[in-house]
């Protein structure tokens, strides 16, 4: 692949983002990309106590720790430290990820001189713990419009998305989506359990999944953590179905891998009143599937249906009904013949489906 420019130049990229780096897939693809092809990578993001360490990579990376968690008073800390942080870093390119990294970026680079992109890895306005709350909603669409009337350009991980950002800021909006990386192994023997593996927050379905899961003999594995986890915990013992619901936290991205490899089939399930940002996301998770050769159970949403309409990789449903998502994993469960319709067509279409392809996208995006 050719260089985006020379080693005599290196051309200094900063990335931000408010979380621990650890399972940030996409910034890991981004930034190794990058780095590859002839930039001077750093990546900032936060350290806290329950932080795995990180592996060494082709760029460097730094965790920053901050008094607050979460709430106002995380996100002011978040911002004064990264400007802080990146009027003392020379960089000839800043990207934020998310609005709650982006007006340090702006801001500096302002200062500076010196050219600001923007990464959006969510429609952030429109998010589930955000569109529900007026005044919050409001503040943060007041910093989106600033964002968009100041950044030199602007990339996100669905057309869906774009397309949206395009009509409203009448901008051209790039798309690079969370692609893995090709994934060559053949595992033609998959293991006895159904695997989720993301965030465990509102509105992804996890509650009317574990309701499923009582007419459901086939062991259920949650990899990941987050808001609603002891809640899904308190309900799985009200259900009685704790022997078969096994909540594995977060792993690490190689131990992930392994799990899904193993797994019989993919679950991502999202609330049908869900957010805009879920209606119209892509979840990692899918595509992860997809490269694990893992038949998956998905949302019947605009990004997952032309995946499915194009490839036939996943079994989609149209409703969160208890019935409806039972029925769906068990004909998966019970059906040898649709099961293995699947996993082909998984076979074929993870040779596009990956990194490898997309970061070309990437490099166009940096190239100048």
């Amino acid at each position: 692949m050719p260089e985006m420019n020379s080693r005599k130049s290196e051309p200094k990229i900063v990335f931000t983002v408010s979380n621990d780096l650890v399972s940030d897939q996409r910034m890991d693809r981004i930034c190794s990309t990058l780095a590859k092809n002839g930039a001077n990578i750093t990546l900032i993001g936060r350290l806290t106590k329950k932080s795995l360490n990180i592996e060494n990579k082709e760029f460097k990376q730094i965790r920053l720790k901050y008094l607050f968690k979460k709430g106002f008073g995380f996100y002011l800390i978040l911002n004064i430290r990264l400007f802080l942080k990146l009027l003392f870093t020379r960089f000839d390119i800043v990207c934020g990820i998310d609005l709650d990294t982006i007006l340090p970026c702006i801001l500096v680079a302002k200062l500076k001189g010196k050219k600001v992109y923007y990464d959006a890895h969510e429609y952030f306005t429109e998010s589930e713990e955000i569109a529900h709350r007026p005044k919050l909603k409001a503040f943060w669409t007041s910093i989106e419009r600033f964002t968009f009337k100041h950044v030199d350009k602007t990339y996100t991980v669905t057309q869906s998305i774009a397309d949206l950002f395009s009509k409203i800021y009448n901008k051209e909006i790039g798309v690079i989506r969370n692609f893995p990386y090709y994934n060559p192994i053949r595992n033609e023997n998959k293991g006895k359990y159904l695997l989720y593996q993301g965030a465990l927050n509102r509105g992804r379905g996890l509650e009317k999944l574990l309701v499923a899961m009582v007419r459901i003999n086939t062991p259920l594995y949650l990899a990941g953590d987050g808001d609603i986890k002891e809640n899904l915990e308190i309900i799985a013992k009200h259900l009685r179905i704790e022997n078969k619901v096994h909540f594995l936290g977060n792993i690490a991205p190689s131990k992930l891998k392994e799990i899904t490899n193993n797994a019989l089939i993919g679950i991502n399930l999202l609330d049908i009143n869900s957010s805009i940002s879920y209606r119209l996301s892509l979840g990692n998770k899918t595509l992860d599937y997809i490269q694990a050769e893992l038949p998956s159970i998905c949302i019947d949403f605009i990004e997952y249906k032309q995946i499915a309409d194009k490839y036939q990789t996943s079994f989609l449903i149209n409703t969160m009904e208890t019935q409806e998502i039972v029925s769906a994993i068990n004909d998966l469960i019970n059906n040898p013949f649709n099961y293995n319709l699947l996993r082909t067509n998984c076979q074929m279409a993870k040779k596009e489906l990956c990194w490898e392809v997309e970061e070309n996208k990437l490099l166009e995006i940096y190239r100048d």
